[in-house]
């Protein structure tokens, strides 16, 4: 069939899956709320040892209180191990993993084309590290969570991912229950009282990439050994999700490699955030399309 001259929202971006080979991923995140892409369509080769490599020198030449919850004790951080926030104002390889073409249509295809970053993150996990408790990354939304998601999450995996190593997991379909998960059904396999039937542990090999929306309930195993786990994020939200991180410090210089896609991503061109001039118009009616469509 040929699709060339259609035009509807979402058909530019489904264009640039099919490019990719991306086809079946898109189906099984409508379908579970999550895909996992392997290495050899994730990215060029190399390209993911260069992420690791620069997430393990960042993390450990930062300060260790630069990151507040990195100083707290392990019992009080909802997430634990070594955090490292605002990445895309630290490193070209961090900037470039934003707008790696399999990452960004995936994301896209979730959030619509006028989508932003909402957090860029990674997390260096060695030695003995606590589970993380069920949630999904609709956060600050109250339930019914909206089908369309106002978030999403394209998570690098720059080590072998098992259950043993503290992988991530997912809980297939949850996104379609449109809640956040409650206390009683966390699984028993991280110390929680609910069931483990519906719990799958993200099984992947180095440089793959874990997609999933903002609606999906998902964790991670806790670890016992002395293997490094180590992942790259970036959560990316719809242009009226307030960003958890300031974008202010990212110059002319950092976009340029990138372009227009990565300048609209860490948000040159909104239209919120004004004084007493009020809103520019021309920023304002760059909002149009997401106002017509999920996909604008």
């Amino acid at each position: 069939m040929d699709m060339q001259n259609w035009k509807a929202p979402g058909i530019d971006n489904y264009r640039e899956i099919q490019a990719l080979g991306l086809e079946s991923h898109v189906a099984e995140i409508d379908t579970y709320g999550f895909t996992v892409v392997p290495p050899e369509k994730a990215a060029p080769a190399g390209f993911a040892d260069k992420l690791r490599d620069a997430v393990i020198r960042h993390t450990r030449s930062q300060d260790g209180a630069d990151a507040h919850i990195n100083v707290l004790e392990k019992e009080r951080r909802p997430v634990d191990g070594e955090h490292l926030f605002h990445t895309v104002g630290r490193d070209p390889v961090f900037r470039e993993a934003t707008v790696s073409p399999a990452g960004y249509v995936l994301a896209a295809h979730i959030l619509g084309a006028s989508l932003r970053i909402y957090q860029s993150s990674s997390i260096l996990k060695a030695s003995k590290i606590l589970p993380v408790p069920m949630h999904c990354d609709s956060i600050s939304v109250p339930p019914p969570l909206p089908p369309w998601c106002a978030t999403c999450n394209v998570t690098w995996i720059l080590s072998d991912y098992t259950k043993e190593n503290g992988a991530l997991f997912m809980v297939p379909g949850s996104h379609r229950l449109q809640r956040h998960p409650t206390l009683a059904e966390q699984p028993k396999s991280i110390g929680g009282q609910g069931s483990d039937d519906n719990v799958v542990p993200i099984v992947a090999k180095a440089g793959s990439i874990c997609v999933f929306t903002g609606n999906t309930w998902h964790g991670a195993f806790g670890k016992d050994n002395d293997s490094t786990r180590v992942s790259y994020a970036t959560i990316y939200c719809r242009t009226f999700v307030m960003p958890a991180e300031d974008f202010s410090d990212v110059t002319d210089e950092m976009i340029a490699p990138h372009g227009d896609r990565f300048a609209r991503l860490v948000w040159r061109n909104k239209w919120q955030g004004y004084g007493k001039e009020g809103p520019r118009q021309e920023l304002l009616a760059l909002s149009g399309p997401s106002t017509q469509s999920p996909f604008g």
